[in-house]
């Protein structure tokens, strides 16, 4: 049953994706991207490692969105990290285990020292990224800075196949909410690059909950790492 609750879910979501897409008349090239990053990331919370070939799709699009809007920052993350990172994870999750019952890469988590240190140094980065991109006068700096520092370690996390990778997204996804917003007030075939980062949020969340209550998800089992 869940499994078809996972396909019609997808299959929801690109519908909708696609109706307010041909409303808005939005661009091919912006339906190709948001249909693409549905599939992945629904890909991802079911840890199907093909997936990564839909997210290439979409970065490799949404690198170039950025660019043609000035976004720089975010176009230079897409491009040089998450690309590669993409094929990284896609060679990483096809190595096996140490677990000699399940060959497959398995689902772990960092400890709670390691969070807070994570933490930290995320809010770090951001203010100084922010600081150099305000001086640099990059469009959207605040956002570009979130966007880049937990996209980054979101992009690793995802290649290890961290549980913490879906928190560092739905502050991803928040960010860009706010900045595909205002864009669409200004033009409203954005509105669809809005909807695309909704859905992700709301696959974002699926898929913690998906790594959460999987058996290869034990709070007493669960490898953890340092």
């Amino acid at each position: 049953m869940k499994k078809h609750l996972h396909e019609i879910w997808m299959l929801t979501a690109v519908t909708l994706i696609i109706i307010l897409s041909i409303i808005a008349k939005t661009e091919l090239i912006k339906i190709i991207a948001s249909v693409c990053g549905v599939i992945y990331i629904l890909g991802i919370a079911k840890e199907n490692r093909t997936s990564q070939i839909f997210g290439f799709i979409n970065t490799a699009i949404y690198a170039y969105l950025m660019l043609k809007d000035g976004v720089y920052g975010s176009a230079i993350y897409n491009g040089l990290y998450c690309l590669p990172m993409l094929v990284y994870t896609y060679i990483n999750w096809g190595k096996n285990s140490n677990d000699k019952d399940n060959k497959k890469l398995k689902v772990a988590t960092y400890s709670v020292k390691t969070r807070c240190y994570l933490i930290m140094a995320a809010i770090a980065i951001i203010t100084v990224y922010y600081a150099i991109a305000i001086n640099l006068g990059v469009n959207y700096a605040l956002v570009d800075a979130i966007v880049i520092t937990c996209g980054a370690f979101g992009m690793y996390a995802i290649s290890k196949k961290h549980i913490e990778q879906w928190y560092a997204f739905i502050i991803v996804n928040i960010a860009n909410i706010s900045m595909w917003t205002v864009e669409s007030i200004k033009d409203p075939s954005n509105a669809t690059m809005v909807l695309m980062f909704v859905i992700y949020m709301i696959n974002n969340i699926y898929g913690l909950k998906t790594w959460r209550g999987s058996r290869k998800y034990d709070r007493n089992k669960v490898k953890k790492e340092v």
